[in-house]
């Protein structure tokens, strides 16, 4: 999990989620980044969440 305080994403997000999947292995879940937007989706096999949809993350965790 990665959290960014930003409200775009950039390409740095996305490849640093990737590389701490890669490091992980076949241990990894998929790897989700929450930041400041509102939207949520998947980009490059990395979730997108908002921070507004809190209650969603328990159910991950």
């Amino acid at each position: 999990m990665e959290i960014k305080s930003g409200q775009t994403i950039t390409s740095d997000y996305i490849r640093a989620g990737q590389k701490a999947a890669r490091f992980a292995g076949e241990e990894a879940l998929q790897p989700w980044l929450i930041y400041g937007g509102d939207d949520a989706y998947e980009r490059s096999g990395v979730t997108i969440m908002s921070w507004r949809d809190s209650t969603q993350w328990i159910d991950i965790m």
